[in-house]
């Protein structure tokens, strides 16, 4: 059971490095492009724009008379980008801005929207965060039993048996030097 978790963590350690790279990529592109991501079904829409740095996330409420196909993608850039950081959205009930992070509110009663604004290196400070985690806790592991009657591959006690683990069967020479 261990070794599933084991390789849980490296599967997703190793996902969020990728997306570290791309979420980096990204954050370079988008002092150049904007970006706008389009997803929708026939009752809610959400919005990814990437521009000056930040990423702002729209959620709608759809209207039941709407023109969109009933569910769908779209990717659109444009090389003249608005600063998100000035634009107060139009029809917004709320609005609150502050140190790169954004949020406002408003729309009529049954087709609101609600927009976050944060900025790309909260994303790359949490991404990289779970990948030196992983792998800290990977060296230390391996670092804690090298001098111990302990085996490698899955921690069990060889006190009993220094030449092979009876737990997983690893041969282990006399005793972990």
């Amino acid at each position: 059971m261990m070794q599933i978790w084991r390789w849980a963590g490296h599967v997703a350690a190793g996902l969020a490095g990728l997306v570290l790279l791309a979420t980096a990529v990204l954050w370079v592109r988008s002092y150049r492009v904007t970006d706008t991501w389009w997803a929708w079904n026939h009752r809610w829409g959400v919005r990814v724009e990437s521009g000056v740095g930040r990423v702002a996330v729209v959620v709608e409420k759809l209207s039941p008379w709407n023109t969109f196909p009933a569910s769908g993608f779209r990717h659109d850039w444009l090389r003249a980008h608005a600063q998100l950081d000035d634009v107060r959205p139009t029809g917004s009930v709320a609005y609150w801005r502050w140190g790169g992070f954004g949020f406002a509110n408003g729309g009529a009663p049954l087709m609101g929207w609600r927009m976050f604004v944060f900025p790309y290196w909260l994303a790359c400070v949490a991404l990289g965060g779970v990948v030196l985690l992983r792998v800290g806790f990977a060296r230390r592991r391996g670092h804690g039993r090298k001098g111990e009657m302990i085996c490698v591959g899955c921690g069990y006690d060889l006190r009993a048996t220094p030449e092979r683990c009876p737990e997983c069967g690893k041969a282990t020479g006399a005793a972990n030097p």
